[in-house]
Order: structure tokens, then sequence, then C-alpha cells
């Protein structure tokens, strides 16, 4: 089941009627995505929803759509709604206009540490395209990521060519979706990856971000 939202100056005019929803917004998508948990742990079963079976929602999109920002607000609403959230983000480090980094955080704790540059990372490292990123932050990902096992809701942020091609970086998120070890799993994908992904996770659900001002 595939959902799209336009953000910024996009027209919203023609979003999907899904599961009662009206699309007003990115407060509905947060709304929308948690509805599957929230119905599941009140023992309600509705369309694809089930009250035994964990459930995996694939957010995909292009570069700078807005994955992070919704993966954000959901976390934002679980903790609200007192959910244990666990896993980890991938936020951009920005200077000026441009992209210079990528920061890892630790939803269970806030941490957060350096985990690629385009520049040299001291230590040792992972040379992809013109991103070099920190085998030690990695490691640490992959400890947060086995830690949130059998957390309410888990967001792994993001699962790249590096996972799905060559089983390496944060493999501890593969084998955390590949066994369910949670109620409700968000996983983010480049939409160039989403047919792997699908084959890897055939029952999970999609959702397609499309485009945010800023």
């Amino acid at each position: 089941m595939r959902g799209r939202v336009g953000y910024g100056n996009k027209s919203t005019s023609r979003r999907p009627y899904l599961l009662g929803l009206n699309w007003k917004g990115i407060s509905m998508d947060i709304d929308f995505l948690l509805s599957s948990f929230l119905l599941s742990s009140n023992n309600v079963s509705k369309d694809l929803i089930s009250a035994n079976e964990p459930q995996i929602w694939i957010i995909t999109g292009p570069r700078s759509a807005g994955k992070t920002t919704l993966c954000n607000n959901i976390v934002n609403t679980c903790r609200k709604n007192d959910l244990q959230v666990a896993g980890v983000l991938s936020h951009a480090q920005i200077e000026g206009r441009n992209k210079t980094g990528i920061i890892l955080e630790n939803l269970k704790n806030s941490e957060q540490r350096l985990l690629g540059s385009k520049d040299k990372i001291p230590g040792s490292s992972i040379k992809v395209g013109v991103w070099n990123f920190s085998q030690d932050t990695v490691s640490w990902g992959n400890n947060c990521l086995e830690l949130a096992a059998n957390e309410d809701v888990v967001i792994f942020d993001e699962c790249g060519f590096l996972e799905l091609f060559d089983n390496n970086g944060f493999v501890a998120g593969l084998r955390l979706f590949d066994n369910r070890k949670f109620k409700f799993g968000i996983i983010v994908i480049r939409p160039e990856l989403l047919i792997l992904a699908k084959k890897r996770w055939p029952s999970a659900h999609v959702h397609t971000v499309e485009g945010v001002s800023g």
C-alpha cells in the first residue's frame, strides 16, 4: 500500500483518503503512520492491520524530500503518547546551503555522533561516493539498533547501499527488521533501492514523501 503527500507549495488537492483519515499535511501523515500500531495495540483489525503481526513501513522519497523530518515528527508524537521509541535517525549537517556531514542520533537517549563527512574522518572509515563514514560511529549505531529490539516503535534511518548490497554498515538494522523485533517498524529507503527492499520485506507498506520546501 502506498501513501503520498506533498509539502511546501505543492498542491494537496489530490491526496488520497486512507484508513478514515483526510490528508491535511504532515501531522496527518504522522497520525496515519502511527494508526497501524495504535489500532493493533487496541486489538482492532482493519484493512492490512493485524493485531498480532508487527508492522513494517518503508518511508521513501528523493534526497531532501523530508524523510528524516517526518521520522523526527513521528518520534515526537510517539513520546507524547507514552510509546517507547528507539533506533537511529540520520540528520544532515548543513553549512551554508551545502550538506557537509551526517549526524547519527540514538533515539533512546538523543546522543549524537558524527557519522559521515565529505572531509577525511579521524580513525578508520568507509568510503561511499563522496562520503567518508566513521567506522566507530557505524559500530555505535549497530549497538543502538541492537538495543532497540522489542520496543514499541523502531526507526531505522536510513538503510542504504552498504546494507542492501554489501551486507555492511548498519547490519543490526537489517537483522532487526528481518526478525521484526518490534511492534511497529519504520525504515527509510532511497527510491532506487525500493525494489530491493520490497523483495526483502514483501509485506511492508510504502509511504512516499514528495518534496519539502527548505
